[in-house]
């Protein structure tokens, strides 16, 4: 990931794709689905995108994934501490 990474575009294009966030949807399970809202978000967030091959592609969409895993980890984190102070 560059320096220039636009964190808070990335959680917009991750929030317009439910099958990636929302446990209740149809989609979530579904690994077609998934990825293709991934490649889309890895698309609307990343210049050089397009200009990989299949195997940088998934790379790229691998590093997207532990991106958001980790915000959401410490996100869950946070709101755990704050409503268990002391915790």
């Amino acid at each position: 990931m560059s320096s220039s990474f636009d964190l808070e575009h990335f959680i917009i294009e991750i929030s317009q794709e439910e099958s990636i966030w929302n446990l209740e949807s149809k989609d979530y399970h579904n690994k077609i689905k998934k990825y293709k809202s991934w490649s889309r978000v890895a698309k609307d967030t990343l210049n050089d995108f397009d200009s990989l091959d299949e195997t940088g592609k998934r790379e790229k969409i691998i590093e997207l994934q532990k991106k958001w895993k980790n915000l959401r980890d410490t996100y869950k984190k946070k709101m755990y501490y704050k409503v268990w102070p002391g915790s």
